[in-house]
């Protein structure tokens, strides 16, 4: 069988008013086309629009969820602060904060003040962000944002977020997704300690290296096939499409922002287009627990998505695209 020839083409890609290019859209390109977008892979930076390195950050008060207010402003002067955006129900939010905690831990780093910001929208909210917290012996303050107000400000498209604010009130980092691996040429911790000391750090530190193996290996390749079933429960596979239909596969979560915006998006461009240009769309959803499945069914019917949902709880799918 002749091979299927995969083509990259780079994106602009919105999130919540941060703009930024990635090579996020695949086609593969024989008898049809193919084209992947991974809606929740992100970088581990932003470029954000709005924010600017050195300059103030946005300023907020909220309400922790018992009821005190607090403010960044509160800090300056005194203490480095790193904002910590994330959602309960999330495993990897609540893995990144729990290693913050043993960072600051350590007698190395000191001066430094962590408010972590969820929604926390109503009495149930509150209470899940806190049981999350007490499972985990997380010690930080739980800031809500109820209107997701402050999240927009920081252009938060992906879940965890970080931003470190330095003793001025200056914003010091771009938006960071984890505080383990390195950035560029350093760790989270490394960063974190050169703004404890009074140092700065380059904006081109925030620009990860591509890390191998990445999409670009794909060129050339053979088409990763996998066959899963959709929400209807008939099986679905990329090579079912092929000599006769172009093919959009999105993969996304449910819990993710930026998903949330652009699969009714693509709602709408399946309705006027999808006979026209003769093409089909595949969303990939890695809903693993009853909980995020939940969301997804609750997502898709408000939505109104017609186009085939499947869930890939094994994540293979993600595994063969590089969309982990």
């Amino acid at each position: 069988m002749k091979k299927l020839n995969l083509k990259v083409q780079s994106a602009k890609c919105k999130a919540q008013g941060a703009k930024f290019q990635t090579p996020l859209h695949v086609g593969l390109n024989l008898f049809f086309n193919i084209f992947v977008l991974i809606l929740f892979s992100v970088p581990s930076f932003s470029a954000p629009s709005l924010l600017q390195l050195g300059k103030a950050a946005p300023p907020f008060t909220l309400k922790t969820d018992d009821g005190k207010k607090i403010t960044p402003g509160n800090f300056k002067n005194r203490s480095v602060v790193i904002l910590s955006f994330w959602i309960p129900e999330h495993t990897q939010s609540m893995e990144e904060i729990e290693k913050l905690q043993k960072i600051l831990g350590s007698k190395k780093i000191r001066g430094v003040e962590v408010l972590t910001i969820t929604r926390g929208n109503g009495k149930k909210e509150k209470e899940a962000a806190r049981s999350a917290f007490d499972k985990r012996k997380i010690k930080f303050p739980i800031l809500c944002d109820e209107d997701v107000s402050v999240s927009k400000d920081y252009d938060v498209f992906t879940f965890p977020a970080f931003y470190i604010i330095d003793r001025s009130g200056n914003l010091a980092t771009a938006l960071i997704t984890n505080t383990t691996n390195k950035i560029r040429n350093f760790t989270f911790t490394e960063i974190l300690e050169k703004i404890t000391s009074g140092k700065t750090v380059d904006v081109l530190e925030f620009h990860p290296k591509i890390n191998e193996p990445t999409l670009r290996q794909m060129l050339g390749k053979q088409l990763p096939d996998f066959k899963l079933k959709d929400l209807a429960g008939n099986t679905q596979s990329p090579i079912y499409y092929r000599g006769f239909k172009k093919l959009i596969i999105v993969f996304w979560q449910p819990w993710c922002p930026h998903c949330q915006k652009e699969l009714p998006r693509l709602q709408r461009f399946y309705e006027k287009y999808s006979e026209i240009l003769n093409v089909e769309i595949l969303a990939v959803c890695g809903a693993n627990d009853k909980k995020s499945q939940e969301q997804m069914n609750e997502f898709i019917k408000k939505e109104k998505i017609t186009f085939p949902v499947l869930n890939d709880e094994e994540k293979g799918s993600y595994q063969k695209y590089h969309a982990e």
